[in-house]
């Protein structure tokens, strides 16, 4: 599941939703 990590991390800041 490194796959959703991967793509979780690669989001910038304002994508992550934080």
């Amino acid at each position: 599941i490194e796959d959703v990590l991967a793509r979780y991390l690669s989001l910038p800041e304002q994508e992550r939703g934080g």
